[in-house]
């Protein structure tokens, strides 16, 4: 490994590819939102992660009409498509009690999940594709959710 791979930056510009600091990002707005059927892991985005010790923390907020009744939302980060396997830690559960009015339309008072940030590392000369999954509990209508993957270059 070359020392240019250690080397950061101390501008306000991104660290190179490969260097610690750089910084992979994935953001799914508020007007595309991923649909979810009812108790059904759906992948909201995904990254693609290159060999080293990478820092992932992902956030959603949900939306739907005002008829939905939203009981439970549940995020996390995995390197499995639709499923909170493989990473302990990376789930955040936010138990929400819709009032008989429902959700109400992002942003105001829509549940937001912040995931904790989860540490993935990846081998030399791999790469990893890691999932930014979602679901909800909910009845009566529809809701959707959004959100950003985040993950920076520890070493």
């Amino acid at each position: 490994i070359s020392a240019l791979n250690y080397m950061g930056t101390s501008t306000n510009s991104n660290s190179s590819t490969g260097a610690i600091g750089e910084f992979i990002s994935a953001i799914v707005p508020l007007n595309s939102s991923v649909s979810l059927a009812s108790q059904v892991l759906n992948n909201v985005t995904s990254i693609v992660l290159t060999g080293g010790d990478w820092d992932v923390y992902g956030a959603t907020a949900y939306t739907g009409p005002n008829a939905t009744l939203v009981a439970t939302v549940r995020a996390g980060t995995s390197p499995t498509t639709s499923s909170y396997a493989g990473v302990v830690g990376s789930l955040v559960t936010n138990i929400y009690t819709s009032s008989a009015a429902g959700i109400p339309v992002y942003p105001i008072g829509s549940p937001i999940l912040n995931g904790p940030t989860t540490r993935y590392q990846v081998a030399s000369g791999v790469t990893t594709t890691i999932f930014l999954v979602a679901d909800a509990t909910f009845t009566v209508s529809t809701t959707g959710v959004f959100g950003a993957l985040n993950a920076r270059r520890a070493r």
